[in-house]
Formats: structure tokens, C-alpha cells, sequence
């Protein structure tokens, strides 16, 4: 409420990041970018369907398009708020002693507002009536057997809430995530936990929203707040759903799949559960697998945009054509005129090939999408369209869409995402010829993968550094406590060995990695370039040490790391230069 006020008292003027951290953390406070950024989106998340009057301007800060009328109480604005212009000028001696005393006496300030006190203590009564009858008559109530979340199965015991409005403002934070605005479902869930001493659910999702954005170094401060109160409670679906986000955030492939399936064992119902389960073994490269757990959902009406994305999967996973047969059963009930839909369509069109149509359907989406601030379409409908454009090999406009993609990320605080296009834009900007603006994006990746420890882009980082960097030898050591898969270890050691010119070594350990490395992989691409560059080197010995990936398959889903099309950009370079 605070940045709004600061904002309204300059409207249609840029103000700058450092003059608003000023004005919110006055007196030298040392606090984080990220501070800003979340304070910026709860501004949007206030105004609602107005969001997009809190504009970003790259590079100077933001700056309120709107205009601000002040409103006063009983007509007397002006005792509440001096305007300067209106302030009498000095007045002088003479001008003291000439002036006409009044007729009457003059009531003073004090004596205005206690004429006023009853009115306002009136008000207020009224206004505390109003809301005791709708938390009482219109506000829904919750029983015992309500379900709080149908994705997660959660129920309203499982809250062990001892506030009468835990539960109704749990349920509305899941909505509000539902339909994208996650930024007002987390201070939701924010304002519970403080409310509330004794519920630990805000903190365990608060954790598990903070892995899923790549910011463990708050997943953590979560995760140990979730699990001081789930110890005091005797509740084994808590007890697993914690255990569940706790390997979420150690990454553990295999451990994950095992505790969303015990938690499945408990809520069979759970949908997200499954999708989660789906989604891990997509990255792990089952995608028959993967295809028959999401076949097991029922996707509804799609009122959720993790069912839109699950249903987009399906498409990926090769029943584009039973994906359209949703839509059009949605089209015939007249549901589908959506931001979301749009999303769907677009996704549906590039696991067809139909990047022109993809194009058309994502740019509708992120248009709709902004007008009606669901900023987490806008941001992915962005990329998206970025993509196709390296895709299409235009990476002028690439490099345009998707400054204005990463723009949207950072605002967001998407730090995977953020660290992902920088690699993109890293890459295309070397095609350019634009060495400088290449380096620039490079160590800003670098910068937001160490500060918000995003574990699973560190990989990526790396391979970039070794391939774009000119300074000293790039260290290719990742965090201790990030799990990296064999095949991608393998490739880091023989890029590394490659540019120190030790082709023997790289070629070895390029060997490794190959018998690690399957064709889903997304680091083939990657693995596929440096064996074009041992081939080009004569590191061969005759035998073939080609690119073992497939380019005329899409890379599908889109999701990230999106830095595997700029990959295979340059490995596409490689094949049309090499002898």
C-alpha cells in the first residue's frame, strides 16, 4: 500500500529503483532487488484488472500511467492535505497591525473534528456491521469435509487452524494460484502464517511456490518454518507433503517420485501430485511414461493453469490430436474465449509444427493476458514467441523479444527462467557479432544463478561460460548440493578439457557422456556440438563422432531450459561448416 501512495503522489513520472528503495526502506536499510520487485507486484495484484497502469520502464524504474484525483473528507481536502501552492506568502509586521480582527470567533481545528467524531464513530460502526454480515451471511463456510484444494486433495482438518478465517483465505490463496496470480496467492498465504500460529500448510507451499521459482534461499527460510510447527502435530499427509517439498528442493529425481507417490497413496485425488510425478519423468527422459500419468488426469474444464499446461503436455507427448479434442469440446460449451485458452491453442500448434499459427496464438495470449494482468501467461507467451523467432533463425527479432520476455522474468522473480533467456541472449548476441552485450548477458545469468541459487541452471551456466567466455578458464564446479545426471557431468569435463586443448581428454570424456546421454536429454544438443567440434579438430580416428540428436525433431515442450534451441542454433552452424 505504501509503494501505491508513492506512486500517486507522482503519477506519469519514471521513479527510479534506488529512489523507491529509499522512500520504502528509509534510513540505509540493506535490502535486496528482489524487496522491490515482490513490493511492485503486490501493487499490480491490489489493482486487479488495472495492473498494467504500473508501467516498467527498462532500465529507469517504474512510473504509475494514470490519473490521480485527491479526494478529501467533508469538503475540507485541504486541512487534511496542504497543497504548497496554496500556502499564504510571509506575512509582514504592518500587515499585522492593520489586519481586521474577526466578528466572530473562529472554531478551532479541534473543535471541527469533535462535531465530526460521531459521524466517523457512526461510519465505522457501519462499516464493522457490514463486514460481521458478510464474514456471517455471505461469505461461503467451511465444514469439516470441505475440500480446501481439489489439485492437492487438501482438506480443512488438515489445516489445525485456530483462526475462524484460516481456511477461507487458504482456499482463496489456491484460487488466486489457480488462475495465475501467484503473487497475490503468496501474500495470502503470507498473512495466514502471521495470523495463524499453528497452521503450518502457508509455509509448506510458501517453500514449495519458492522452489518451483528457482529461489531456494527462501524455500529454505519456508521449509524450516513448515517444519518447527508440522513437529508439533501428529498428521501423516502433512508429514509426507513436507517430505515431499523437502526433496523437491534437494532435487532428488528418484526421491520425488517416491514421495508424490505416497502422498498419492493417501489422496488418490490429487491431481497436481500426478502432473508433478508426470513432469519429472518427462525430464528424466520417460516420455511414454510420463505420457501414461498424465493420461490418468481429468483435465475438467480447465479452470486451473496447470490443467491448460497439462493438457498442452499431452500435445508435447504425441496426442495432439486428443488435445484439440478437448478444446474443441470446450469451444462447443463456449469456455474457450480465454487468455489461457490462447496459451493452449499456441502450445497445440507448435508440437504440430505450426509455428506461424503458435506465433499468432501466443501473441494473443500475452496481449489478453497483460490487459487482464495475468503476468504469468504474459511472461511465458513472451518467451515462447522469442523462441520461435530463433526457431525461424530471425535472431534479430529474437534478441528484441526476448529482452522484452526477460524483462517480465526479473519482474516476476522467475529466477530459472531469468538465468535461462540471459543464456539465449548470451548465445544471440554472439551470432551478432555484439561481443560486449554477450559477455553482459553471460554474467548476469551468472549473478542470478549464484545469488537465488537456482540449482538446475547451474549446468547450463557452465557450458555457456566455456563456450562464450574469453577470460581465464571458467571454474566448472556446481554446488555441493546440486544433483547433476552423469551424461551432463561427462560433458561438462570434456568442454572443460576441450578448451584447455587437450583434445585427447575431451574426446574421452565426450565418449562417457555419449553413453550417458539419451536422445530426450536436454543437453544433447549441446553433447552433439562439441563431438562436430572434435570432428572438425581430427579427433575422430576415422570413427563418426556426429551429432547423435535428431534435428528434425522439435524441442517440445517449450519449457525451460528454452537455451537448448539457441544449442542447437549453433550446432546447426557447426554441421553447415564442417568439411
Amino acid at each position: 500500500m505504501h509503494l501505491l501512495l508513492i506512486f500517486c503522489e507522482s503519477p506519469g513520472r519514471t521513479l527510479g529503483r534506488a529512489e523507491l528503495m529509499d522512500r520504502l526502506w528509509p534510513g540505509g536499510q540493506l535490502v535486496a532487488d528482489e524487496a522491490l520487485t515482490q513490493a511492485v507486484f503486490r501493487a499490480r495484484a491490489v489493482l486487479g484488472a488495472h495492473a498494467a497502469h504500473i508501467v516498467t520502464i527498462r532500465g529507469a524504474g517504474f512510473r504509475l500511467d494514470a490519473d490521480v484525483a485527491l479526494l478529501g473528507v467533508d469538503g475540507d481536502a485541504d486541512e487534511l492535505v496542504p497543497s504548497p501552492a496554496s500556502e499564504e506568502p510571509a506575512v509582514t509586521a504592518p500587515e499585522c497591525v492593520e489586519r481586521a480582527l474577526p466578528s466572530e470567533p473562529v472554531e478551532s481545528p479541534s473543535g471541527k473534528a469533535r462535531r465530526r467524531l460521531p459521524y466517523l464513530l457512526a461510519l465505522l460502526a457501519a462499516l464493522l456491521l457490514a463486514a460481521f454480515v458478510y464474514r456471517w451471511a455471505v461469505a461461503p463456510k467451511l465444514v469439516p469435509t470441505d475440500i480446501i484444494d481439489v489439485g492437492y486433495a487438501l482438506k480443512a482438518p488438515d489445516l489445525h487452524a485456530t483462526q475462524a478465517d484460516t481456511a477461507r483465505l487458504i482456499a482463496d490463496a489456491f484460487r488466486r494460484e489457480g488462475e495465475g496470480d501467484r503473487a497475490r496467492a503468496r501474500a495470502l498465504l503470507e498473512t495466514v502464517y502471521s495470523s495463524d500460529a499453528t497452521t503450518p500448510v502457508p509455509a509448506i507451499f510458501l517453500a514449495l511456490w519458492a522452489v518451483g521459482g528457482g529461489n531456494n534461499a527462501e524455500a529454505d527460510r519456508w521449509l524450516m518454518q513448515a517444519q518447527l510447527r508440522t513437529d508439533r502435530l501428529d498428521d501423516a499427509y502433512l508429514g509426507a507433503l513436507l517430505a515431499y517439498v523437502e526433496a523437491e528442493r534437494r532435487g532428488q529425481p528418484q526421491e520425488i517420485l517416491r514421495r508424490a507417490g505416497a502422498l498419492l497413496d493417501l489422496r488418490p485425488d490429487a491431481w497436481q501430485l500426478r502432473l508433478a510425478r508426470s513432469h519429472l519423468m518427462l525430464y528424466s527422459g520417460y516420455r511414454d511414461a510420463a505420457a501414461a500419468e498424465l493420461a490418468r488426469l481429468d483435465f475438467g474444464d480447465l479452470h486451473h493453469r496447470k490443467q491448460v499446461m497439462a493438457l498442452a503436455d499431452r500435445a508435447s507427448l504425441g496426442d495432439a490430436d486428443g488435445a484439440a479434442a478437448v478444446l474443441a469440446d470446450l469451444d462447443a460449451k463456449g469456455l474457450a474465449d480465454t487468455p489461457r485458452i490462447d496459451y493452449l491453442r499456441g502450445r497445440i500448434a507448435w508440437s504440430q509444427k505450426d509455428y506461424a499459427r503458435a506465433k499468432q496464438d501466443f501473441l494473443r495470449c500475452e496481449d489478453r493476458g497483460r490487459r487482464e494482468a495475468r503476468f504469468d501467461l504474459v511472461n511465458r507467451c513472451a518467451a515462447n514467441v522469442g523462441a520461435i523467432a530463433v526457431v525461424d533463425g530471425d535472431y534479430p527479432n529474437a534478441i528484441e523479444l526476448l529482452e522484452r520476455a526477460l524483462a517480465g522474468m526479473q519482474e516476476s522473480g522467475w529466477r530459472r527462467d531469468e538465468v535461462d533467456l540471459g543464456l539465449m541472449l548470451a548465445q544471440l548476441y554472439a551470432f551478432s557479432g555484439n561481443t560486449d552485450a554477450s559477455r553482459q548477458a553471460l554474467a548476469s545469468a551468472q549473478a542470478v544463478a549464484g545469488r537465488s541459487e537456482v540449482d538446475s541452471m547451474w549446468a547450463w551456466v557452465r557450458l555457456y561460460e566455456l563456450r562464450l567466455s574469453d577470460a581465464d578458464l571458467p571454474d566448472i564446479s556446481l554446488p555441493a548440493n546440486v544433483v547433476t545426471p552423469t551424461g551432463l557431468v561427462a560433458l561438462l569435463d570434456a568442454r572443460a578439457a576441450y578448451r584447455r586443448g587437450d583434445i585427447g581428454a575431451a574426446r574421452q570424456a565426450y565418449e562417457r557422456a555419449l553413453r550417458a546421454t539419451s536422445q530426450s536429454d536436454e543437453w544433447i544438443d549441446e553433447l552433439s556440438l562439441l563431438g562436430w567440434e572434435l570432428r572438425r579438430e581430427g579427433a575422430d580416428d576415422g570413427q563418426d563422432l556426429g551429432a547423435p540428436v535428431d534435428l528434425s525433431e522439435i524441442i517440445d515442450p517449450p519449457y525451460p531450459p528454452l537455451a537448448r534451441l539457441t544449442s542447437r542454433a549453433l550446432l546447426q552452424r557447426a554441421m553447415e561448416t564442417s568439411p
